[in-house]
């Protein structure tokens, strides 16, 4: 790949990606429209509205894994397609759904589809050169929060103007996987889950489209394998070798055999077999990363992404749900004014300076600064938003919540898989990829059945008291990652987690986090950098495991873009 570059190729990938992640967005923001609408049209109660949220959770849960099986079986770009289709049926069959039982059954199975959203992200991250792969990974946030503003501005546009106008705002919700759709068949299947096949053939056809559409010439030579990483290129004479597709240490080796390719070694085996081999190797590492000395800061992390989107998806249901108006009804329709979603378009809005915060903070500031304050300032501004305020003021305190907690959420995805050693990252990425959608599926009971019972203190309180705990499980976090290497298993790094409160010995001092992270940047440039390669060439897309298996029993993690519940 780095021979390739980033050119026209990769930006035509990042866009259809962006795409997916798009749809996603807008797929989950429909959900805090939905049901207000629906309580009113058929007089469910604050319970069965929070259930229509958690139950899209639940499937997105089963999803992940249905659709990483079938990526493993039969390919990324197969499986992305099999889960749009599956979610764009669901999707506008929802728009025609009698009644709310079969409204809670539709919108399940949409779920399920939408579970397969991640794969693009990790197809992506196999096309993008090491140097530059955490940096575009990165920018693909901003798809996200381009659905969130759309889906915004289309409920502004479509909802209280007559009854029944939900069902018109599902159908156009949907349009954005018929584009997906109608541009997939120009996509090409991953490199890397072919080369394990020992398709050599489609990959060297691959590489040779993509060389003409960047405008670059390949090196050199034939497709090989080197040791643990699959796919070099060797030229005549050369002594070394340019990577082309990374591989998961020892999950296969590729091997020529009368003149054809084929893949052996565990993992690589088709069909069920193969298939039932990873899931019990998924599970070997599952136990690994359970166990000392990474279990302490594997519970910190799980805490922190729990807390995370919990009260990301709270506060996108707060929005709605905290406006005087809503519980109310006009006749079969709710009594959401067109200032009531242009407030809820603008909190939306609060996410490009989130994101904004995020990406020129992180490597100026560290890692664990961004955690423990993010979540911590998130709190802040919900405990003022319990406080009797007018409508601006609610207003603000909301934004500045949805603010904070989104540019906390992608720090959490940058430092995770640069603190887990490689021999666990993706299985971790997974683990606290499950505790996001654990906090998906609890979100709709406390911002919506518990503000509707009239507990609205109660509600936000609890969203506070769960980001000053994960801000406070943040400080425990054992070591700063800005400017080191990414850690492997026997390197010496301790995993013990600090004191609680342990930076108050000096904000400049020894042990500080503002410290740890100039001594983590020294440590960087005296041990060669690795920034580039460590953020982005195996943190991105669950790194070298996740690039491999795009679902595993845990599943890989979701992309940036959804700091939701991929």
């Amino acid at each position: 790949m780095a021979a390739m570059g980033f050119g026209r190729f990769q930006l035509l990938m990042t866009l259809f990606a962006g795409a997916a992640f798009l749809a996603d967005a807008m797929e989950i923001m429909l959900l805090s429209f939905i049901g207000p609408e629906v309580h009113c049209q058929w007089d469910v109660s604050g319970l069965q509205e929070a259930t229509l949220t958690s139950v899209v959770f639940v499937g997105m849960m089963v999803g992940s894994q249905v659709w990483g099986a079938v990526a493993d079986t039969h390919g990324r770009k197969t499986a992305f397609l099999a889960s749009v289709v599956f979610t764009s049926v669901f999707a506008v069959a929802t728009a025609l759904a009698p009644n709310y039982a079969a409204l809670v059954a539709l919108r399940t199975l949409s779920g399920v589809g939408m579970g397969g959203f991640h794969v693009p992200f990790t197809l992506l991250a196999e096309f993008i050169p090491p140097g530059m792969r955490g940096q575009i990974l990165m920018t693909t946030i901003f798809f996200w929060t381009v659905g969130t503003m759309l889906e915004g501005a289309l409920a502004w546009a479509i909802l209280g103007h007559e009854s029944g106008s939900w069902r018109l705002l599902v159908a156009v919700s949907a349009v954005p996987m018929l584009f997906m759709l109608a541009a997939a068949p120009f996509v090409p299947e991953s490199p890397h889950f072919l080369l394990a096949r020992g398709e050599t053939e489609k990959v060297e056809a691959i590489l040779a489209r993509m060389s003409r559409v960047n405008g670059r010439s390949l090196p050199a030579g034939k497709l090989e394998a080197d040791g643990c990483r699959a796919g070099a290129v060797r030229g005549p004479g050369e002594g070394g070798h340019s990577v082309l597709v990374g591989a998961t240490p020892g999950a296969y080796s590729v091997v020529e055999e009368d003149g054809r390719w084929g893949a052996e070694g565990p993992g690589a085996g088709g069909g069920l077999r193969g298939w039932a081999e990873r899931r019990r190797g998924d599970l070997d590492q599952a136990l690994a990363v359970s166990r000392p000395p990474y279990r302490g800061m594997l519970l910190v992390l799980m805490t922190v992404w729990t807390a995370c989107a919990l009260t990301y998806y709270g506060v996108v249901l707060l929005v709605t749900e905290l406006h005087a108006s809503v519980g109310e009804c006009v006749g079969d329709r709710s009594s959401l004014t067109g200032e009531d979603l242009r407030d809820i378009f603008i909190t939306t809005l609060a996410e490009l300076p989130g994101i904004l915060l995020a990406y020129l903070t992180v490597e100026p500031v560290g890692r664990l600064p961004l955690l423990g304050g993010g979540m911590g300032l998130t709190g802040l501004f919900l405990t003022v938003a319990v406080l009797p305020l007018r409508r601006g003021g609610l207003l603000a305190m909301l934004f500045m919540a949805r603010l904070f907690v989104l540019a906390t959420f992608q720090i959490a995805w940058i430092y995770t898989p640069e603190a887990l050693p490689t021999g666990v990252r993706a299985v971790g990425m997974g683990v606290c990829s499950g505790c996001a959608r654990l906090g998906g599926v609890l979100s709709p009971v406390l911002s919506v059945a518990l503000v509707q019972g009239g507990a609205r203190t109660a509600a936000v309180s609890l969203f506070a008291l769960a980001c000053a705990l994960a801000a406070l499980a943040a400080t425990r976090l054992p070591f700063e990652t800005r400017g080191r290497g990414l850690p492997e298993e026997g390197d010496g790094t301790s995993y013990a987690l600090r004191p609680v409160l342990w930076f108050w010995r000096g904000a400049g001092g020894a042990g500080s986090p503002v410290r740890a992270g100039l001594d983590g940047a020294a440590e960087g440039e005296e041990g060669g950098g690795g920034g580039d390669e460590r953020g982005g060439g195996e943190g991105g897309g669950g790194g070298e495991m996740g690039g491999v298996r795009a679902g595993g029993v845990l599943g890989d993690p979701p992309p940036p873009p959804r700091p939701f519940a991929n």
